[in-house]
């Protein structure tokens, strides 16, 4: 009884940590992982507007450094100089053979986002990762043909409830 009371704290207080998240229900328990990982959960609301996309004129005078999709006919490119490895604060420019590029940026307040992650995952379907701090972000897929984000979804960084969950198993 006080094992099971112990566990439900310590998987409540995680989710006050971690911004409130939903009741979690996890497709594999982190007491049961080896590491900690990143885990998916459904998209907040509050996140809706948190990718702005528009247009822009094509600009010829600054060639980016261009992320060519599959079929070579599309590309995806930040705007500005493409850092080494992370691009905090940069927008995405999509060319999708259309007279204009579309600029996706983000528009929350928080000053500490970076897009982590971007790939193609087919001709003209495009993954990127945002996060906005430490242990939150924001996954979506981004249709460049239908100019439609086709998928949402947030995602957390399991570290501190992998951490909370090894604890709780050594005081067991």
């Amino acid at each position: 009884m006080q094992t099971t009371l112990l566990a439900i704290l310590t998987l409540l207080t995680f989710q006050a940590s971690a911004g409130s998240l939903p009741q979690q229900e996890w497709h594999t328990r982190p007491d049961r992982w080896r590491e900690p990982r990143n885990f998916q959960t459904p998209f907040d609301p509050r996140y809706e507007r948190s990718l702005s996309m528009t247009h822009q004129p094509i600009e010829s005078d600054r060639p980016p450094t261009k992320v060519f999709s599959p079929n070579k006919a599309y590309w995806f490119a930040f705007d500005g100089p493409l850092p080494a490895a992370l691009a905090p604060k940069r927008s995405i420019l999509i060319f999708n053979e259309r007279p204009y590029l579309i600029r996706l940026a983000a528009t929350k307040d928080d000053p500490d986002y970076v897009i982590k992650r971007i790939e193609w995952v087919n001709e003209k379907l495009v993954y990127i990762e945002v996060w906005w701090g430490a242990v939150l972000g924001s996954c979506f897929i981004f249709d460049v043909e239908k100019e439609l984000m086709v998928y949402r979804e947030m995602v957390n960084d399991g570290s501190p409830a992998f951490q909370q969950w090894k604890a709780q198993r050594k005081n067991d």
